[in-house]
């Protein structure tokens, strides 16, 4: 009965990812707001990523063995070498389990949440996610992170990040 008589206008914010909803009387940002502004593409990636112990085919197994739940065709996807050790008839197609004995659990889930969802968990590595990126030739991840890394250049970690890049 009250908002019968207003106007109420929704606006999505792109640059802020905030959704806001307007009246005569007031401006409030909405909360839990549907996605209407992520592309599909973006919001399967979160749903795959979210659903990952329930729906992945492969694994991957970091330093000190533990394994983590992946989906072999977005690896695949996203490395020519990984795609290469899963269809070639190697070890790693037949187990779909590819082993990254020097990596850390850490670095490898922080890795897989930059190709599943477009970011890095705060605290991570930049240096480490881009010496991975180039090792595994994932190309997007690389250019991505060498961004960030030029951005946090300095005199303690000027010779790395240059030779990274």
């Amino acid at each position: 009965e009250h908002i019968k008589n207003q106007t109420i206008v929704g606006i999505h914010v792109p640059k802020l990812n905030h959704d806001y909803m307007l009246t005569l009387e007031a401006i409030e940002m909405l909360r839990n707001a549907p996605a209407f502004g992520r592309s599909a593409p973006t919001t399967i990636m979160a749903q795959m990523w979210a659903a990952r112990a329930e729906t992945s085919d492969a694994r991957i197994v970091a330093s000190g063995e533990e394994a983590i739940a992946v989906h072999a065709c977005v690896l695949s996807a996203a490395s020519p070498v990984l795609a290469a050790a899963f269809a070639s008839g190697m070890r790693e197609s037949s187990t779909k389990e590819i082993r990254f004995p020097s990596a850390s659990k850490e670095l490898v889930e922080g890795f897989l949440q930059l190709l599943y969802l477009g970011s890095l968990p705060e605290g991570l590595d930049k240096t480490a996610v881009l010496q991975f990126s180039h090792q595994y030739y994932i190309l997007e991840a690389a250019q991505q992170v060498a961004n960030e890394c030029i951005a946090s250049i300095s005199p303690d970690n000027c010779c790395d990040t240059v030779r990274m890049l």
